[in-house]
């Protein structure tokens, strides 16, 4: 199915923030991760 929907056509600025966030957000929580992993 479908996960996320991404705006487009004049909406492209907003699909890339939209896209940045996301990463963004993957990032932090696979740091989160990887620091508490580390500290056990």
């Amino acid at each position: 199915g479908i996960a996320r929907v991404i705006p487009a056509n004049d909406d492209a600025l907003k699909s890339v923030v939209m896209i940045v966030l996301s990463i963004t957000a993957a990032v932090e929580k696979g740091l989160k991760l990887a620091k508490a992993k580390e500290a056990k």
